[in-house]
């Protein structure tokens, strides 16, 4: 596989904007970084975001938190834990539970996700001390790191800049996903994706929402930019899948979502990855991952944007409401 070239770009000049100010006003720095988010995406759906103003030791308390979280015996963690069902979307994900591909016979990860405790009520029965709390700060610093750059979004796409951001703000859909992918056997042309059917850590997919902020520690990631906002199986059996390389600093992977590509009819397309496992050393390692999907609120009419309709463009997408896409991927994810 070829690395991806992925672009950096220094998120600082957005570390002190205010998104609740009306009307929100961008400076020229600003203004290119947006640009560059616009280049980046555009080129590939992904890019590493730096200076997000989430510090190297919150990212490895997080993914301490993870470890602490998912290192709980198997029996603990299906009777203590609250085990997540559609209609909530949080608690815990046995392995097995979720099949973002359903090509293949299962994926090698368990999960568990957090929603945002200022719109929706969750309780953390049967995990470790202290993850509550931890969670639930974590979250909120991300949520607001969302917004900001949900108005870079705005600026790049030259929407009105506080289009993305409003949609964000107290969403009942946004979540932060714990993940844990454990050791496993490796065996060449299955693990590493070969074998169309094979399980993988996890299969082709988009993400649901606008964007996602992801912090991993460890290789396998695979990305490939696909159009409709899903994945089709000759995209997912067919070449062009590129490795990302690991996040190192103050760095969060971003990679936009089907919602996304539905608002800007497919000027920003959603971007599919997975996750693989290349050798025997890989394979060995628990992979340890945290995924910040910034979903708009569930009452959310989502349509194209009347900017990306000029010249006759046509309309890729119907209407529907954030609830009513998201659940039904959701659904459609679910282990049968």
């Amino acid at each position: 596989m070829h690395e991806a070239p992925i672009q950096h770009v220094d998120f600082a000049p957005f570390s002190s904007l205010d998104v609740e100010q009306r009307p929100i006003q961008l400076n020229e720095q600003q203004r290119s970084v947006a640009q560059q988010l616009d280049h980046s995406i555009r080129t590939h759906g992904f890019l590493f975001l730096d200076n997000i103003g989430l510090s190297c030791s919150e990212m490895r308390h997080a993914l301490h938190s993870a470890k602490q979280l998912f290192d709980k015996p198997l029996s603990h963690k299906l009777s203590a834990m609250k085990i997540m069902h559609t209609a909530s979307n949080c608690g815990y994900i046995p392995q097995g539970d979720e099949i973002l591909n359903r090509r293949r016979r299962g994926e090698l990860k368990e999960a568990y996700h957090v929603k945002n405790r200022r719109a929706f009520a969750q309780t953390f029965e049967g995990c470790p001390p202290q993850f509550e709390a931890h969670s639930t700060a974590l979250f909120n610093k991300l949520a607001t790191i969302a917004r900001r750059f949900a108005v870079a979004c705005a600026a790049a796409l030259q929407l009105p800049l506080e289009h993305f951001a409003d949609m964000i703000e107290q969403s009942d859909l946004a979540t932060l996903r714990y993940l844990h992918y454990p050791p496993c056997e490796f065996k060449e042309g299955q693990s590493n994706a070969h074998d169309p059917h094979a399980p993988i850590r996890a299969g082709e997919h988009t993400d649901y929402g606008l964007f996602s902020f992801l912090i991993a520690d460890g290789a396998g990631l695979q990305i490939k930019p696909v159009a409709g906002g899903e994945v089709s199986d000759e995209s997912a059996q067919s070449g062009g899948w590129l490795d990302v390389p690991v996040a190192r600093g103050e760095c969060v992977i971003v990679n936009t979502g089907a919602l996304m590509a539905r608002i800007t009819n497919d000027t920003w397309r959603a971007t599919a990855h997975r996750v693989v496992v290349h050798d025997e050393s890989v394979a060995s390692r628990s992979r340890y991952a945290l995924a910040f999907f910034a979903d708009p609120h569930s009452t959310t009419r989502i349509q194209v944007h009347e900017r990306f309709l000029r010249g006759g463009q046509p309309r890729r997408y119907e209407t529907i409401s954030a609830r009513d896409y998201e659940y039904g991927r959701l659904e459609e994810a679910k282990a049968k």
